[in-house]
């Protein structure tokens, strides 16, 4: 399950800034997710920098894994 929520000034405008998404695995670390209102699908993965830190790439950003 993937959990998203907007933060900053834009979750003020947002009526719900946490959703979550059911993710469905297509290979090793490749995952994809789809907004129930949308008809695609979104392709993320997980990798490891070489200094340790873990990241999310979904969509076109790459933010921090957390657990």
């Amino acid at each position: 399950m993937l959990r998203t929520t907007v933060t900053g000034p834009i979750a003020e405008l947002v009526a719900e800034p946490t959703h979550e998404y059911p993710m469905v695995a297509v290979a090793e670390d490749l995952f994809v997710v789809r907004d129930p209102d949308s008809r695609t699908w979104t392709a993320m993965t997980f990798y490891d920098l070489p200094t340790g830190e873990s990241y999310l790439h979904f969509g076109v950003r790459a933010t921090p894994r957390t657990n």
